[in-house]
């Protein structure tokens, strides 16, 4: 598994990762009962190997009480993009797979953009 990808069992572990100044994270909140979720879990497993540079999450909302009120999830999957503990995108369905895809090329840009 790659170093940016992790499976999170508990909000301890979740709140650890959102705690990195600087870092772009991507959560999927999914079910394992969801077929549009295991659908989809190869392409943004694929998405965490193109983007290294980025933290890539997921999250089974049937592990951790109350995560779906925390997060306001009503829909599987769920993806948030978040920066310093600040929600940038949320996104619904598996369809939005190509939208979180595009919004993290544009979130790279900007990032090299930083740099010069």
């Amino acid at each position: 598994m790659e170093d940016n990808f992790k499976l999170v069992y508990t909000i301890n572990e979740l709140n650890t990762v959102i705690e990195i100044p600087n870092k772009i994270i991507v959560i999927d909140f999914f079910a394992t009962w969801c077929q549009t979720c295991t659908t989809i879990s190869e392409y943004y497993f694929k998405l965490s190997e193109l983007y290294n540079n980025v933290f890539f999450l997921k999250i089974n909302i049937e592990d951790i009480d109350d995560i779906k009120e925390i997060y306001s999830i009503d829909k599987l999957p769920t993806f948030l993009v978040i920066k310093d503990k600040v929600e940038l995108l949320r996104l619904q369905g598996a369809s939005k797979i190509n939208d979180l895809k595009s919004f993290l090329n544009s979130q790279i840009s900007l990032e090299l953009d930083e740099d010069f």
